[in-house]
């Protein structure tokens, strides 16, 4: 189980400032939001420089982007379950209408190459799926523009997710780097990340993307309590179960 203890560190005040120039090419697809194409499955994703600037508290999500972690290959649902009927639309227009709705600008969203991007989203091709989510986290990170001084991390497949519990997230911001939803002791996703924590998160591996880092870094995670931590889709009878 982890709870809150530990003390944050208050000395981790660095904000990764992105280096994009040669990593992100924006492009458009018909109405959908712009693409950054797909590094190689080798090459590394650099974070740039570090300079010291202490993150900032705020009352709102006006400089916090979203990264949507789509690019998984539905295996166990049998066809692309991003694009799955939910509600109105699609179980990833869900997602980015969360996003949306909270106010979190851009919305950068990583998806595999046989998925079209949702209107109004930056879309990033995870052209490696198998990398894991990590792969995909990573990807996402470099694609968050300079002036967004936190990212939003949500799954693709969590559709269910409450509006309230984003808004909690993004009125705790605080001192320390990160913040995770929590339930029944354990932390989880959407984990709202401060710049200061993009070069953590990129160096998470496999396809647990953030998980260990926020379960065995609880002094740099501030956790909000959530009651229960939303279902993924994973079958075609989770979704069932969420209709």
């Amino acid at each position: 189980e982890l709870d809150d203890g530990g003390r944050a560190n208050r000395s981790l005040d660095m904000a990764v400032q992105l280096d994009l120039r040669d990593r992100v090419v924006r492009g458009r697809i018909g109405h959908a939001g712009s693409i950054c194409s797909p590094l190689r499955a080798d090459e590394p994703i650099a974070l740039g420089h570090v300079s010291s600037v202490a993150p900032q508290s705020q009352n709102g999500p006006m400089d916090t982007a979203a990264v949507i972690l789509a690019a998984g290959a539905s295996t166990r649902f049998g066809s692309p379950k991003q694009l799955a009927p939910f509600g109105a639309g699609t179980v990833l227009d869900a997602v980015v209408g969360l996003a949306r709705d909270a106010g979190l600008d851009p919305i950068v969203v990583v998806l595999p190459s046989t998925v079209p991007p949702p209107a109004a989203t930056t879309a990033v091709v995870n052209d490696k799926p198998e990398g894991g989510m990590s792969r995909s986290l990573r990807l996402g990170l470099a694609a968050v523009p300079e002036d967004a001084g936190a990212a939003m991390i949500l799954l693709g497949d969590q559709p269910t997710v409450s509006p309230a519990v984003l808004s909690q997230l993004l009125s705790a911001r605080g001192d320390r780097p990160m913040v995770a939803a929590r339930a029944a002791g354990l932390l989880g996703p959407p984990v709202l990340l401060e710049r200061s924590a993009f070069e953590m998160a990129a160096a998470a591996t496999g396809d647990q993307g953030l998980r260990d880092l926020i379960r065995g870094s609880r002094h740099l995670v501030t956790p909000v309590e959530v009651g229960e931590h939303a279902p993924d889709v994973d079958t075609p009878a989770d979704l069932e179960r969420m209709a």
